[in-house]
């Protein structure tokens, strides 16, 4: 369980805040059109840039843990390659809004990073969604396991608790079948009887 909130929970964590920057970097991008304050346009970008590094850090980190499922991999380097492009275009943007050319930018990313955009956030959707239904799995698994292990114990426990009663039983038998037979000589030596 130690490892499912390891890995899928901090996965699906991660999922999740990809989500939100992807929603915050858009948000800062329309902020950034509708400024015309160049000090403020430059520190929405570097804003929008120094979160790109911690989300780079996270889809590794993925990568790592699940390095052996190649289907997850597969989604996850689909991610990788239309956020690059994604980014890529973006900074093509942030020069466009810079140079004062606010349709050209409007016309990008009401477009093509659109459609990027969209792709990602299921990307990221179906992946957090994956890591989620791993996490219940091993749950599952693991209930079902402790459930078993609990009954195993109660029957060793229980069968344990036969093998006790039995042998006391058998070590009273052993052991007071010569007492009570001692006990009758001592009394018929008691009456006399030597």
């Amino acid at each position: 369980q130690q490892r499912v909130f390891e890995q899928e929970f901090v996965g699906v964590v991660d999922m999740t805040e990809l989500r939100a920057d992807l929603n915050r970097q858009r948000s800062r991008m329309l902020q950034m059109m509708v400024t015309t304050n160049r000090i403020k346009q430059e520190s929405l970008i570097q804003d929008i840039r120094s979160r790109a590094k911690m989300i780079d850090a996270s889809l590794q980190q993925l990568a790592v843990v699940y390095k052996s499922d190649a289907a997850f991999l597969l989604k996850l380097d689909e991610l990788k390659t239309t956020l690059a492009v994604y980014r890529q275009t973006r900074e093509e943007v942030f020069q466009q809004i810079l140079a004062g050319k606010h349709l050209e930018a409007s016309s990008t990313i009401e477009g093509v990073q659109s459609e990027r955009f969209e792709k990602m956030n299921t990307l990221s959707l179906d992946l957090g969604d994956n890591l989620l239904k791993r996490a219940r799995d091993e749950i599952g698994a693991s209930t079902h396991l402790t459930s078993r292990s609990i009954r195993i114990f109660a029957i060793l426990g229980g069968l344990a608790f036969l093998v006790a009663v039995v042998m006391t039983a058998v070590l009273n038998q052993l052991v007071s079948r010569p007492l009570v037979e001692i006990t009758r000589v001592a009394e018929r030596m008691a009456s006399g009887d030597l």
